[in-house]
């Protein structure tokens, strides 16, 4: 009887050990599948070349990781990210930017050797909503090649005429990108995607300055707080909106 005991006690301890080993492992593989993101892909040209990982601070990037592509262009790799934040993946002077959450698994795929104007992006929505605005971006990038193409080729007559008229054209695009990316922040309120169309620049120009746009900082700034209060990204931007109205208050004072 007194065997019995034992033995039944022992299979009761070891079943108890063996549960609580469950637990912690499924404890460990929720946590750790909540705080990751994975990025992986193939770029033509990519062959034993490497990308660098940044993340966006508000003043120098931070890097994160090298990733390395094999022969083929492939690379993959799983990243720590507790909340969404915005990324730097560059290659060589090239570059693209990303806004990954938790738990996605993003795909990229280009030409190394082209990298911001071939990639392509999937399984991170806001990283598909940067990659619309940067084609936006090349497009621009295209009329303004195309003009130094034309001043090149031109005489000094034909200069004059075609600086006048890439005045007007610039003047035009500019207006026309802040009505479209205006209406983009109305429509995406809460997302960091919306800090990246509020630091737009056009040929080194920003689109939009808190002195004559300062109702706007305050709409992407109002539409962050409401989602991710306790964002580092959010918690930059509340500071310089801050530090800017202080500073126009001691103009007035």
């Amino acid at each position: 009887m007194e065997k019995n005991n034992k033995k039944r006690n022992l299979l009761i301890l070891a079943s108890l050990i063996g549960l609580i080993v469950l637990i912690i492992v499924c404890i460990l593989l929720f946590t750790s599948s909540d705080d990751t993101y994975t990025i992986k892909g193939k770029l033509k040209n990519g062959k034993d070349k490497y990308l660098v990982l940044l993340e966006s601070t508000g003043e120098n990037p931070l890097v994160v990781d090298t990733l390395f592509l094999d022969s083929k262009g492939r690379f993959s790799k799983k990243e720590k990210l507790k909340e969404p934040s915005l990324f730097i993946l560059q290659a060589d002077n090239d570059f693209i930017t990303l806004c990954p959450s938790p738990k996605e698994k993003i795909k990229i795929e280009g030409d190394f050797d082209k990298f911001s104007l071939t990639y392509k992006v999937e399984g991170s929505k806001e990283s598909e909503n940067l990659h619309s605005l940067a084609e936006r971006q090349i497009k621009i990038g295209e009329v303004f090649q195309k003009f130094q193409q034309d001043y090149d080729n031109a005489n000094p007559e034909q200069r004059k005429f075609l600086v006048k008229e890439m005045r007007m054209r610039f003047s035009q695009m500019m207006k026309e990108e802040q009505k479209f990316l205006k209406t983009y922040i109305a429509e995406n309120k809460g997302s960091l995607t919306t800090l990246v169309a509020l630091y737009t620049e056009i040929a080194g120009q920003p689109l939009f300055s808190f002195g004559y746009d300062g109702e706007l900082y305050k709409q992407v700034l109002e539409g962050l707080q409401r989602t991710m209060p306790q964002n580092k990204h959010t918690l930059n931007l509340q500071n310089f909106v801050e530090h800017l109205q202080a500073a126009e208050q001691n103009k007035e004072d």
